[in-house]
């Protein structure tokens, strides 16, 4: 079985690091404003899920 490792992206424009490479830096107007974060029930069924695959090994990257 191949290796398959689960990339979450970025929260969008309200990202605190600031990175000066981002992509999403500086695009509120493309997004809208608000908070742009995952929900603790959609995460948890989201990690929930991905584990129920039975993969040999599970991988999370939170970018």
């Amino acid at each position: 079985m191949r290796p398959f490792t689960l990339l979450i992206k970025p929260t969008g424009p309200d990202c605190n690091i600031d990175c000066k490479y981002c992509f999403y830096s500086g695009k509120t107007s493309v997004f809208g404003g608000g908070a742009h974060r995952m929900s603790d029930e959609v995460t948890e069924t989201m990690i929930s899920s991905y584990l129920k695959l039975g993969l040999p090994g599970s991988s999370f990257a939170w970018q």
